[in-house]
């Protein structure tokens, strides 16, 4: 039986991170700041009527000032535009803000909204970034004008270079109005596929990492005691485990762990369905060009690409396979016949 529970299942993520000084240690580490205080928020907020509820976790306070801290760990096909909007929702403060008389107008005084910090915990994907993180905030379009300018950087005077370089600065220095709260507000997505991956050949002493490399080895079916070894002369970490010990959960969390799994599985089928059904609806769309007349030189390219995804259609059934699941069942997710799963596997 495993040591722990996987940190990545959202019970216990929370049951970890409901912790103020668990939650305070990661966040230090993450963002390579002193936290002087930390508030946990209990109250959620409603995107629609129907949408999930979204629970906004942390207002902590950094080198005198204030930000909200939202804590998400989950994938949905939808993430960036699902996280923008959670992002944008701000925190209670926004809603609960007294209101000011101006002559006979009452207004709300938003002059008391904080920055937000949305950190988005991301399992398996990396969003086909292969840093540790990718970290997005609201800039001046001249910035990114700067940056992507060729014809600037090509030029040969350097001087021209920085004094462009020197305005940029000025614009995005530029406090009036509080116009530099644009840019305070971050949404970043951090990646435990890619931070797990790089452990060995990174060397980067980033305390931030033993945070996913915790995460990765509870993960692991057959994880031991002998695996966090490194972990359990911290304090913090010593409280993790405690929190997710197999041997300490109920019957209720175990029911839950095999729920999850199962929710798991049925997921990976359900995207690796599509994924397949999109291959075969590229490979109709080409059998009908080469069906209306293409040329012959098209004709070997299509050729390559059927081998092509033939290759790919066989690894993917073989992968289903060795997880156990029967010809009928891959007939069943992939929608491929039968006939044609068993003559993918004799060109094999």
């Amino acid at each position: 039986m495993k040591y722990l529970a996987p940190l990545n299942y959202d019970r216990f993520f929370r049951k970890v991170f409901s912790d103020n000084t668990i939650a305070k240690q990661f966040l230090e580490d993450f963002l390579e700041a002193k936290i002087e205080e930390i508030e946990q928020l209990g109250d959620k907020h409603r995107i629609t009527d129907d949408a999930a509820i979204v629970e906004f976790d942390y207002r902590c306070k950094i080198n005198g000032k204030y930000i909200i801290i939202d804590m998400q760990q989950w994938y949905k096909p939808d993430v960036i535009r699902r996280f923008y909007l959670y992002h944008s929702l701000k925190d209670k403060y926004v809603i609960s803000d007294p209101l000011v008389s101006k002559g006979k107008v009452k207004q709300k005084n938003y002059s008391l909204v904080e920055p937000v910090y949305t950190l988005i915990w991301m399992v398996d994907d990396n969003l086909n970034f292969s840093g540790d993180y990718a970290e997005f905030s609201l800039n001046h379009q001249d910035l990114i004008n700067f940056v992507r300018d060729e014809h600037l950087w090509l030029n040969p005077d350097i001087y021209e270079i920085a004094k462009r370089r020197k305005e940029i600065v000025q614009l995005t220095d530029n406090q009036f109005k509080d116009v530099n709260f644009l840019a305070e507000n971050k949404l970043v997505f951090m990646f435990q596929k890619n931070i797990a991956s790089n452990l060995e050949s990174n060397r980067s002493n980033k305390k931030y990492k033993r945070w996913f490399d915790f995460a990765t080895k509870t993960k692991d079916d057959n994880n031991n005691v002998n695996d966090f070894t490194e972990f359990t002369n911290d304090k913090v970490f010593s409280e993790v485990i405690k929190r997710l010990r197999r041997d300490k959960l109920t019957d209720d969390d175990i029911k839950y762990i095999e729920s999850e799994e199962e929710h798991i599985k049925l997921t990976q089928d359900f995207y690796l369905k599509q994924k397949l059904q999109l291959e075969q609806e590229k490979q109709e769309g080409i059998d009908i060009g080469v069906g209306i007349g293409v040329d012959k030189g098209i004709g070997i390219g299509v050729k390559k690409e059927k081998a092509k995804n033939k290759a790919e259609k066989n690894k993917m059934i073989k992968n289903m396979e060795s997880k156990g699941l029967s010809v009928e069942a891959i007939s069943d997710l992939t929608g491929l016949s039968l006939e044609e799963i068993k003559n993918i596997k004799a060109d094999d």
